[in-house]
C-alpha cells in the first residue's frame, strides 16, 4: 500500500481520536507509535491495525470531551449563523430600499429548525465527521434554508400584515454586523490566549510543536471571522450586482 494511503490512514485515525476527545500529546504519543512500528514493519496501517476508526478504539483513551464545554461552542456558533443570514437579509432589503425589514412567520419557523440542529449539534457531529456526504448534504440543506428565508420574505403594503415584526432595515444591518465583529473578537482573544488549542505533538518534535500550535491558533482566528469575511463578500456582491 502507498505512503499516500497511509497518509490518509493517519489523518482519519486523528479524526477519530479527536472524536474520542484524545489530548493532542496523547494523538502525537499514538500517531508516533504507528509510524515507527510501520518504518519497521514494511506493512501497511490497514494491514498492521485495520480500520483507523476500530484501532483508535482498542487504545481506550479517556475522552476529555463535556456536553457543558461543548455548549458554549455551539451557541457562539449557533448565534454567528443567525446575525450572519439576519445581515444577508438586511442588507438586501436596505439596498432594495423598501422602508421595512420584515420577517414572517414562515421564517421563523426556518430560524427554529436551524436553533434545535445547531443546539443538538454534539449529538451528530461524529457521524458527520465520518461521513463526508452527510455533511455535504447538510451544507446543501443549510443553503435551502437559506434561500427559502430570502424567499419568504414578506414584501410590500399588501404582505405587511404577514409580517411578526418590522424594523428599519439599515438598524437590522448594523445590529446583525454589531454581533458578527462582537463574536469573532471574543472568539480571536479566545484563541490568542490559547484556550481550546490542543494541535496534535508528537515526541521529540519541539519546534513541529510550536508550528503545530501556531496553525491551530491561525484556523481557530480564521474561523473566527469566518462569518464577518462572508459578509463583507455578500455585501460586495451584492452592491456590485446592484450597478
Amino acid at each position: 500500500m502507498s505512503a499516500t494511503t497511509d497518509r490518509t490512514w493517519i489523518d482519519d485515525f486523528v479524526v477519530e481520536l479527536r472524536l474520542r476527545g484524545a489530548s493532542g500529546r496523547a494523538i502525537g504519543d499514538a500517531v508516533a507509535s504507528v509510524r515507527e512500528f510501520l518504518r519497521g514493519s514494511g506493512q501497511s496501517a490497514t494491514e498492521a491495525f485495520g480500520s483507523p476508526r476500530e484501532y483508535a478504539a482498542s487504545l481506550d483513551l479517556t475522552s476529555s470531551a463535556k456536553p457543558k464545554q461543548q455548549f458554549p461552542t455551539v451557541a457562539r456558533s449557533l448565534a454567528g449563523l443567525i446575525a450572519f443570514i439576519g445581515f444577508s437579509m438586511a442588507t438586501t432589503s436596505w439596498l432594495r430600499g423598501d422602508e421595512k425589514f420584515r420577517i414572517s412567520a414562515g421564517q421563523l419557523l426556518v430560524f427554529a429548525v436551524l436553533l434545535v440542529l445547531v443546539l443538538l449539534l454534539p449529538l451528530y457531529l461524529n457521524v458527520l465527521l465520518r461521513y463526508r456526504w452527510l455533511l455535504v448534504a447538510v451544507v446543501i440543506a443549510g443553503a435551502g434554508m437559506g434561500a427559502f428565508l430570502t424567499l419568504a420574505e414578506p414584501r410590500g403594503p399588501a404582505n405587511t400584515t404577514h409580517a411578526v415584526f418590522a424594523v428599519p432595515p439599515v438598524l437590522a444591518v448594523i445590529v446583525t454586523a454589531a454581533v458578527l465583529v462582537a463574536l469573532s473578537i471574543e472568539q480571536s482573544i479566545a484563541a490568542l490566549s490559547g484556550a481550546g488549542v490542543d494541535p496534535v505533538r508528537e515526541p521529540l518534535t519541539t519546534a513541529g510543536s510550536v508550528r503545530g500550535r501556531r496553525g491551530a491558533v491561525g484556523i481557530a482566528l480564521g474561523l473566527a471571522w469566518m462569518y464577518p469575511a462572508a459578509a463583507r463578500f455578500y455585501l460586495g456582491a451584492v452592491l456590485l450586482l446592484a450597478h
